[in-house]
């Protein structure tokens, strides 16, 4: 096996992975925070994902684009919000994932 192709069935492990945690959310479980003050769910994803773009990128990957504003809800300020209005739900979530971001 090549370090791309282990490189590849790492990251088709994690996605598959997080498929599998998410698939017993709903939207609305998407935005509890398990205790106050943490992040949920949807803002999690968010960071993650737009996190990975960016690192990706600056290796002049090749990345799919991002939903208008999503990465702008990745930073501290995106962390506080609450409505389901500023979050993809669980499908959009899902679909992003299955295309590699």
């Amino acid at each position: 096996m090549t370090a791309v192709e282990m490189l590849t069935q790492t990251l088709q492990q994690a996605h598959q992975m997080l498929n599998q945690a998410l698939a017993d959310f709903s939207d609305a479980d998407l935005l509890v925070r398990p205790v106050p003050g943490a992040n949920h769910a949807a803002w999690q994803l968010t960071h993650i994902i737009a996190a990975e773009v960016h690192m990706m990128s600056a290796t002049k990957s090749q990345m799919p684009s991002l939903p208008p504003d999503f990465a702008s809800k990745a930073n501290k300020e995106g962390a506080a919000l609450n409505s389901p209005a500023d979050f993809l739900n669980k499908a959009q979530f899902l679909a992003l994932i299955a295309h590699g971001f």
